[in-house]
Parts: structure tokens; C-alpha cells; sequence
């Protein structure tokens, strides 16, 4: 049972980084399409 507690934790924090890694690659993607749409 605590094994799963755990690992329910892991799994938890790691689409937390997950998300806030896809997050800044959007916005840096962004800004590289406003300066390559501004050249």
C-alpha cells in the first residue's frame, strides 16, 4: 500500500514537470515563430 502511495507521488510530480517542461518549449516555440514570422 505504501509502495503504491509512492510511486501514485512519483508518477504525480512527474507530469507536474512534465507540464512545466512542455510549458517554457511552447513559449520559447512561440517566440521562435514570432522572430522567424518577423524576418
Amino acid at each position: 500500500m505504501k509502495i503504491k502511495k509512492s510511486l501514485k507521488t512519483k508518477i504525480k510530480s512527474f507530469l507536474e514537470m512534465f507540464a512545466e517542461t512542455t510549458q517554457d518549449l511552447s513559449k520559447k516555440l512561440g517566440f521562435f515563430n514570432l522572430s522567424m514570422l518577423k524576418n
